[in-house]
């Protein structure tokens, strides 16, 4: 082998150090980004979970007050209409 076959041999083993190296960079920062956007998607998850909870709460409230309001109302819908009847009644007994 002569001198220019041991520099050019030099010169490949040293481009292939610098392209694995290079890879190794790569991988880490593929590796290193996919650990984010995996950190990231939970973070997101959660984040969508609770305010999920969060309006299943609210709505369960809204619909437990709906129903209160609704009771409520036919209550005052029966009293009033009594409290109606009974003044009609007195009404025509008065003009009797």
């Amino acid at each position: 082998m002569s001198q220019s076959d041991a520099e050019t041999n030099a010169k490949l083993l040293q481009e292939i150090a610098e392209v694995r190296g290079d890879l190794k960079t790569i991988t880490a920062l593929l590796q290193h980004q996919a650990e984010s956007s995996e950190r990231r998607h939970a973070d997101l998850k959660e984040h969508l979970s609770q305010r999920l909870d969060g309006h299943e709460r609210r709505i369960g409230k809204l619909e437990d007050n709906e129903r209160s309001t609704a009771i409520k109302a036919a209550g005052l819908g029966v009293v009033t209409s009594a409290l109606v009847a009974a003044g009609i009644a007195a009404l025509r007994g008065g003009l009797k």
